[in-house]
């Protein structure tokens, strides 16, 4: 039952984590990951190889928005070690290790994450201009304003190892980037035009079918350099699905079928059980029969014994289960370890496995003819 019960959990959970509010919209969005510098291509021609591609596929028919950026949530990652001017961990240490990412224009909008203060990146944030960053909220709160207005982190000075300024000119909103459930880590961004590797990932969102415009996006790249080949295109909602929840779907998985060999050995184990209940009173079955029970009396007596093995059982189970998922807190999203739905069907699935297992008997029981009974020893 702990098995069962722990299966639904996961399964609920992993419905609900597919509807969760990760502080972006994946839906409509193909991701289409390129490196031109594997085909040789210098920086400067990398640079200009994305830029050129952003453009012709923001102007494909049905593209809505598109952007790049070094890395999308769920797929990769990174964190540069940072100082903030003003600011020093409890230990006295001035440098942070802080999740960031690499931009171009309209990467926020394309992925719906609200811009809460200041502005996002523009073309004109080139190598040779001040270098700037947008932080997102937590990042804010946390080393830069604590509980003040958003707009007081504007002009706020962080600074990489080789402690050049960088002003923070925008703030937006939490939104995951690789944990589902877990509480959204300080994250700050720079733009592609200023600190981009050749290795970036075209976010396109489409008003259709993401994957209809794969082909198109391919030709695209092939215009422009027939040697260049992405290294993935696949759209973001799968990659959500997929990498995301790869460990609650894996779990859900893996304690459903054990949960489902549990059920079936409980089953056998009941109708043997009953079974040879029913061989040891075919004389007391054939002396209510004879007494005029009726064959609803018989299949009641029968199934309720049962039924009673197996409200031992439930009883047991629910009271384990209870102390088993509160383990499970951090592995469920959106849902309680304590799920009353899950655990009221559970324990429906028990009873009616259980009324199952019992019947076979209980309608051989019902046949037993009373005289027969009778001489039965």
């Amino acid at each position: 039952m702990v098995l069962l019960i722990a299966a639904g959990l996961f399964s609920r959970a992993f419905v609900r984590a597919e509807g969760l509010d990760l502080g972006f919209r994946p839906d409509h969005m193909l991701l289409v990951e390129v490196d031109p510098s594997l085909q040789g291509l210098t920086p400067d021609q990398s640079a200009l190889f994305h830029r050129q591609l952003l453009d012709r596929v923001s102007a494909i028919s049905g593209v809505r928005s598109a952007s790049l950026a070094a890395w999308v949530p769920f797929v990769s990652g990174d964190s540069w070690d940072l100082s903030i001017d003003g600011y020093t961990t409890p230990s006295g240490d001035k440098w942070v290790d802080t999740i960031n990412n690499r931009v171009a224009p309209g990467y926020f909008a394309t992925m719906h994450i609200p811009l809460l203060s200041g502005r996002e990146f523009a073309w004109q944030d080139r190598k040779k201009a001040p270098l700037v960053a947008i932080v997102n909220e937590t990042f804010a709160r946390k080393y830069l304003i604590g509980q003040g207005s958003v707009d007081k982190a504007l002009g706020h000075i962080v600074r990489l190892r080789e402690g050049d300024p960088i002003q923070v000119v925008g703030v937006v909103a939490d939104s995951s980037v690789g944990s589902i459930g877990q509480p959204v880590p300080p994250a700050l961004c720079f733009p592609a035009s200023q600190m981009g590797g050749p290795r970036m990932t075209l976010q396109v969102r489409t008003a259709g079918d993401p994957a209809a415009l794969a082909s198109i996006v391919r030709g695209q790249i092939a215009a422009l350099n027939p040697e260049v080949v992405p290294i993935s295109v696949d759209t973001f909602e799968h990659v959500v699905v997929s990498r995301g929840l790869i460990l609650t779907r894996l779990l859900a998985v893996m304690t459903s079928g054990f949960g489902i060999l549990g059920l079936a050995l409980a089953v056998v184990g009941l109708y043997g059980v009953v079974s040879f209940m029913v061989s040891r009173r075919t004389q007391e079955i054939g002396v209510r029969m004879a007494l005029g029970a009726g064959r609803a009396s018989i299949l009641r007596m029968i199934v309720g014994s049962g039924l009673a093995l197996v409200s031992i059982g439930l009883i047991t189970g629910l009271a384990l289960s209870m102390a088993v998922t509160r383990l499970m807190t951090s592995l469920l999203f959106g849902i309680s370890p304590w799920d009353i739905g899950t655990f009221a069907s559970i324990a429906a699935l028990l009873v009616l496995a259980s009324v199952a297992a019992s019947a076979i008997p209980a309608s051989r029981a019902m046949r037993v003819d009373p005289m027969t009974a009778l001489r039965y020893e």
